[in-house]
């Protein structure tokens, strides 16, 4: 997977897509699969926007339960099954609770209830779904069955418990990342770092951008029949280019990683919003969402501030009051910026995908799809590709997506290749690279210093640094820190491991002293308002 600028403006395409977030990466894959000639582009990196900073989990709609919309619940429990059967090696069960008939708890027969339709309306949960993945049925527990269920200080020990199970996504990053890859073996031109300027246009028709390059600069034509704009938090402003004013609004999204542990079962409880708050245990440490602002936003807001972290804390704090938490706490801000919903003056995150083919509008050639969960993204995208294939006309194969596998592996029980690895590194490079983990570990074999761990703490090497600067289109230090490795998925790494990524990443492109010194204060900008 190699950044080709070239390729992007030798040829016209069927399909381009802008925006690199899951959705987009979902629609480039779906339509590749479908035998479509297909561009992806993104402003900045693949996944660098809400699609890195989400809960980290793939919920099965269960909430979809109190409102009865039975249509969007069965989409989570396909969708929920869809990830279980293409990334078993990236994802792993999780269990929640929430407090029952406490003095915060729903009431227990509620629960109850609603946990049994659960089981029933998603009594296909675990078809053609890898054992160690299934989930069993929620239920509301108490007694010697509550008094075995750690949940720490985060909910009352005499408290009955209301209990179910989604997925954790175990290496988030690499989760999207895998979509960007699978893209590209289907056929897809993909390039990051190119933000689109302008459409191209024949009378009312769109037939391609105008784009730039972020990183050699330069402007160029991508030509396409049909363009999705998936640009996320950005599409209002693309929609506006391509001469649709549909306003959209936008919020700020957040959620925590602090040092804090975390038990093994996430845990639900209300703040004095109302909102309804869970912790997660993530990389060893207890992750907490989601908090999103009272006001809508910007695309371009996507900075906390200090006082909306404090805003967060104090809503933490109301909804665990045992955690006492503080800003001292805190190892990494997660933002996003998010479609929103305003209800009698009240901004809400939105609960539907926008999808708009917009010839509606008058507009041919063009088609605007804006996710709101991570679980149901491929649905969205692949309805979105569905319209442009309509516009395209001719034959196209069915959608693929549902029965393809994306790259990487379970381990398979094989011993290291080599005693520079120890087992925990052998097995992540199998489930982050698959076939090409044997690969991997022979650029360590033949360099032994890149066989070091980066940190002792993670079973990340130099080799890894190596591939996401040759073969994963990584351009800076960021990238590689938090969306090719997860280095710094839960926390700044320390100055020790940045600056070993640092000198490797200057040994492969080349970067100068005052590039170096720019890289690590936009790694270190990321992390605010959190000190590092």
């Amino acid at each position: 997977m190699t950044r080709n600028l070239e390729a992007l403006s030798a040829r016209p395409f069927d399909l381009l897509v802008i925006g690199g977030g899951i959705c987009g990466l979902m629609a480039a894959w779906d339509a590749a699969t479908r035998g479509l000639r297909v561009a992806a582009i993104d402003s900045h990196d693949f996944g660098g926007g809400a699609s890195f900073n989400h809960h980290r989990t793939l919920h099965g709609g269960l909430r979809y339960l109190q409102s009865a919309d039975l249509i969007r619940f069965r989409e989570s429990v396909r969708e929920r099954r869809f990830w279980a059967r293409v990334a078993p090696h990236l994802i792993a069960p999780q269990r929640f609770a929430v407090e029952a008939d406490g003095a915060r708890g729903k009431s227990a027969a509620l629960l109850r209830a609603g946990l049994l339709a659960d089981g029933w309306l998603s009594a296909d949960r675990n078809a053609g779904i890898d054992r160690s993945l299934w989930l069993a049925p929620g239920g509301v527990v108490s007694g010697a069955e509550r008094a075995a269920i750690d949940t720490s200080t985060l909910l009352p020990d005499t408290s009955s418990l209301a209990v179910w199970s989604d997925y954790r996504t175990e290496h988030a990053e690499r989760l999207t990342f895998a979509v960007a890859l699978a893209a590209s073996r289907a056929g897809a031109a993909l390039a990051n770092y190119v933000d689109a300027i302008e459409p191209i246009r024949e009378r009312r028709r769109v037939i391609g951008m105008m784009v730039r390059d972020g990183v050699g600069g330069g402007r160029r034509a991508i030509k396409a029949r049909v363009t999705i704009n998936a640009a996320g938090g950005a599409a209002g402003r693309l929609m506006a280019a391509f001469g649709v004013r549909r306003p959209t609004p936008l919020v700020k999204a957040m959620n925590v990683v602090t040092t804090r542990a975390a038990p093994l079962v996430a845990c639900g409880a209300p703040a004095a919003s109302g909102r309804l708050l869970f912790t997660m245990p993530w990389h060893n440490r207890l992750s907490i969402g989601t908090w999103h602002g009272s006001e809508p936003c910007g695309a371009d807001a996507g900075m906390v501030t200090a006082q909306e972290l404090a805003s967060f804390i104090q809503e933490i704090n109301e909804a665990f009051p045992a955690l006492k938490l503080g800003d001292d706490d805190i190892a990494l801000v997660q933002r996003g910026i998010v479609p929103a919903r305003i209800r009698r003056g009240q901004v809400l995150l939105a609960d539907r995908p926008l999808i708009r083919e917009h010839r509606q509008d008058g507009v041919d050639g063009a088609i605007s799809v804006m996710g709101v969960k991570y679980t149901t993204a491929r649905a969205a995208a692949e309805y979105a590709v569905t319209l442009a294939v309509s516009q395209l006309g001719g034959n196209s194969v069915p959608p693929q997506t549902a029965r393809l596998r994306l790259p990487g592996s379970l381990p398979d029980g094989t011993p290291p290749p080599s005693k520079q690895f120890d087992r925990e590194v052998w097995e992540y490079l199998q489930r982050i690279y698959g076939a090409d983990a044997q690969r991997i570990a022979a650029t360590a074999i033949a360099n032994p210093h890149l066989a070091e761990r980066m940190t002792p703490s993670l079973p990340i090497i130099g080799a890894q640094i190596v591939e996401a600067a040759r073969n994963e289109m990584a351009i800076t230090l960021e990238d590689v820190v938090l969306r090719r490795t997860g280095l710094g998925a839960a926390g700044y790494p320390g100055d020790d491991a940045v600056l070993k990524v640092e000198r490797l990443m200057r040994e492969q492109l080349g970067w100068t002293s005052s590039r170096v010194q720019d890289e690590i204060q936009l790694l270190k900008e990321f992390y605010l308002p959190v000190h590092v």
